[in-house]
């Protein structure tokens, strides 16, 4: 991301990350319930396991977003146990019962698992064990789950009205949990949820950037036109006795 147009064997390449070290580290970090920590002794969290997942996905990935990646070798490092870690994202959804929220009896909502079931109301996501249903975690789950390939475990209809009907505002935008104002931070991943979960109204979501695919090809084109902004100073100081 930083070294430009460099490449390794090249004259002017350093090895300012040690890759290794960092899958090492992340790897670390699951826990024994297969989610992801920022260490092992700690407890598993969704948040962290879309960071782990997105950092190594990352690494993993091409220049260039529109060619595919050619392995996944920081992805099958940096996961010890990949099942663990699915069973752990799969059991963040469940079925939103909005009395028992509202009361904080929310032990209730953890009976019925929303994985494998039909037709549900509302499909509403935590982030830990034992935790009410967050707007943010409907996109810290499902998209860790999209990068690992395994998106299809979730429930996607009632969980669409989860977002929808639930925590979204009447004022508009999205709010954390039913009942509270929306704002800047849950709107954005309410329909970053929505646009990985196929809504036709949204743009196309790169999911290990946590932005719009427009979104990223503007970042590449600018990059590009960086670099050969670059090379055309270096080609003129080189002209002028300079370099």
């Amino acid at each position: 991301m930083l070294r430009g147009d460099v490449e390794e064997g090249d004259e002017a390449w350093v090895e300012d990350v040690d890759v290794d070290e960092m899958v090492a580290y992340i790897r670390q970090g699951q826990t024994y319930d297969g989610g992801v920590a920022e260490s092992s002794q700690h407890e598993s969290h969704a948040g962290y396991a879309y960071c782990a997942i997105g950092a190594l996905s990352l690494l993993d990935r091409p220049q260039d977003s529109s060619i595919s990646p050619q392995t996944q070798n920081a992805l099958k490092e940096g996961i010890p146990n990949r099942e663990g870690l699915f069973q752990f994202l799969a059991s963040r959804q469940f079925q939103y019962l909005a009395n028992e929220e509202e009361e904080d009896e929310i032990e209730e909502n953890f009976i019925e698992s929303a994985a494998g079931e039909g037709e549900l109301g509302h499909v509403g996501f935590n982030g830990r064990w034992n935790k009410k249903a967050d707007t943010c975690y409907c996109w810290w789950v499902g998209g860790t789950l999209e990068m690992l390939g395994n998106s299809s475990v979730i429930n996607v209809p009632p969980s669409r009205r989860y977002i929808l009907d639930i925590t979204q505002h009447r004022i508009g935008g999205f709010s954390k949990a039913v009942g509270g104002p929306p704002d800047m931070y849950h709107s954005y991943l309410g329909l970053a949820a929505l646009a990985t979960m196929g809504d036709s109204d949204l743009k196309e979501f790169d999911v290990s950037l946590c932005c719009s695919k427009d979104t990223t090809r503007k970042i590449e084109r600018a990059r590009a036109g960086l670099l050969d902004s670059i090379r055309g100073e270096r080609k003129a100081w080189e002209g002028d006795g300079f370099w």
